[in-house]
């Protein structure tokens, strides 16, 4: 109850921060709240494999923005929280560049047997990150996204490092008639994760209404190759989606 008490004013301040004032300078919010039945991550470690309530929030001004990742079961246990700040360093009409430093916090879960009876163990770790990533636009149905994520464990307890390198290709505004629209997601993607290392292959199909703020969709991940020391197994998910867009303004 507490995790969902402090969820939920996590999402009212995040609201209330961007809908105060009036004045020409303009902060934009978007949100992206979706409900799976499968949480899955794309560094199989750090995967819940349970049903999961997934968050993703950003608020930008100019260049600027701040874009937090809550993420819990849906018993509104923690699963991963993440607060990332980027920062656009090139913003061109076909081409966009950012760079990233964030905090990250993931979850695991087990059980033990004391004194005959099961209790339930909660172990959290913290990660330092810091990223790369750009947008190359070819044109409106296609985006082309390369990404670098370096992540450094806090804690004896965490992962000592990761490098995770991917390319995704976005193939988008896909027209299914006059209201609805598709989008393809492939993504290929090298895992290292303390000397153990993997490829995979994800895909990911989402299905929007324009004039509806639901969407569905679904994701598949899949190890490649057969060199991977990273122990992972063909994943999927499911998920309906809500989404939220919109710019305010303020005062200064």
């Amino acid at each position: 109850m507490k995790v969902l008490i402090n969820y939920l004013l996590f999402v009212f301040l995040i609201c209330s921060i961007t809908t105060y004032g009036q004045s020409q300078d303009s902060i934009t919010f978007n949100a992206a709240i979706g409900l799976t039945n499968n949480g899955i991550s794309n560094v199989p470690n750090f995967s819940l494999n349970k049903p999961a309530l997934t968050s993703y929030f950003n608020i930008s001004k100019g260049r600027l923005s701040f874009d937090p990742q809550i993420h819990v079961s849906t018993q509104f246990k923690p699963w991963q929280n993440s607060y990332w700040f980027h920062y656009k360093l090139v913003d061109h009409a076909n081409f966009k560049l950012r760079a990233g430093a964030g905090l990250t916090f993931s979850f695991d879960y087990s059980s033990i047997i004391d004194k005959g009876v099961r209790k339930s163990l909660i172990t959290g770790n913290s990660y330092f990150n810091v990223d790369l990533s750009a947008n190359y636009i070819v044109n409106k149905h296609l985006t082309i996204s390369p990404l670098y994520i370096h992540g450094k464990g806090r804690e004896k307890s965490a992962a000592g490092y990761l490098h995770f390198i991917s390319l995704a290709t976005n193939i988008q505004n896909i027209n299914l008639g006059t209201k609805s629209k598709a989008a393809i997601t492939p993504q290929i993607y090298h895992v290292l994760l303390d000397g153990l290392n993997g490829d995979f292959f994800s895909t990911s199909v989402a299905i929007l209404n324009n004039q509806s703020p639901f969407s569905i969709s679904a994701m598949m991940n899949t190890p490649i190759g057969h060199a991977n020391t990273l122990p992972a197994d063909f994943v999927w998910s499911a998920s309906l989606n809500w989404n939220i867009g919109k710019s305010f303004y303020y005062n200064k």
